[in-house]
């Protein structure tokens, strides 16, 4: 296991994701559907550790700007306040194929991606193991 920071939305911002891509997006959502975060730091430092710890629970906006999709996954690139997320292209993974990691996700964003103007969500910070 690997611990790891993150955003979490939290439920109401979950079903806005999901309602959002199916209104808007108008792609059918994969196998397995996730829509559940943000990575900020992945096997963070210890110094870092300590740092987290501190931050856990404080509340965050998301704001989609952007969203990528192909065969395998779907995501969308996102804006994170008042953390900021070490991922070249911060994500949520809203759905995959079944076998597909959500950390295709950054693959899939360095690839396929389409500017937009989509909802702007919230969460909580939180360290996790994977």
């Amino acid at each position: 296991m690997t611990l790891f920071a993150g955003v979490f939305l939290d439920d109401r911002s979950r079903v806005e994701l999901i309602s959002w891509w199916r209104n808007r997006v108008g792609v059918a959502l994969l196998d397995l559907i996730y829509c559940d975060h943000v990575t900020i730091s992945y096997a963070p430092s210890y110094e870092d550790v300590d740092r987290f710890a501190k931050l856990k629970g404080d509340p965050c906006t998301v704001r989609v700007i952007g969203i990528g999709i192909d065969e395998k996954a779907q995501a969308v690139l996102v804006e994170t306040f008042p953390f900021k997320s070490m991922n070249k292209f911060p994500h949520v993974t809203v759905a995959a194929r079944h076998g597909v990691d959500p950390v295709y996700s950054n693959d899939l964003l360095s690839r396929e991606m389409k500017l937009v103007h989509g909802p702007e969500l919230s969460g909580s910070f939180d360290l996790r193991d994977t």
